[in-house]
């Protein structure tokens, strides 16, 4: 789920509303500048609703890859890119713990962007499909 255009309030409401209890991050830089999203306070947040918060930043879209996409713009290059990523050893043992731990509870995967389709969690979703998950997208509840 991306947070995007949202309140934490209202992030963490659509989170409860929907089971969710727990989240994992995947950003790579856990730090927002929207207010209430940073690693700490967003824990701090999902934890009032009993909701469990997980950081693996090796599963973030790094830094170069980001940077070329806002240059080029060229999405099936991203996530080929970013699948070739999850390849190394860092991300691909993130990888098997996110699939381990979504498996034992109702999780998000968190990231800014509000569509999927265009954020790494797109490749993401792909691979946990393929491991017999079944997620859904969510979407903000209306204020």
């Amino acid at each position: 789920m991306g947070y995007d255009g949202l309140s934490v309030e209202e992030f963490v409401r659509t989170l409860a509303a929907n089971d969710v209890t727990q989240v994992i991050d995947v950003r790579e830089l856990a730090l927002s500048r929207k207010r209430g999203f940073s690693k700490t306070a967003l824990a701090h947040a999902l934890a009032r609703r009993s909701i469990a918060y997980v950081n693996l930043r090796e599963l973030g879209s790094p830094r170069a890859l980001r940077k070329r996409l806002r240059q080029d713009r060229d999405y099936g290059a991203f996530f080929r890119d970013f699948r070739l990523h999850l390849r190394t050893a860092p991300a691909g043992e993130a990888f098997a713990r996110a699939a381990s731990i979504a498996g034992e509870r109702t999780s998000a995967l968190v990231c800014y962007e509000r569509d999927m389709r265009m954020c790494h969690r797109k490749v993401l979703v792909e691979l946990m499909r393929k491991r017999g998950f079944f997620p859904i997208e969510l979407r903000a509840e209306a204020p």
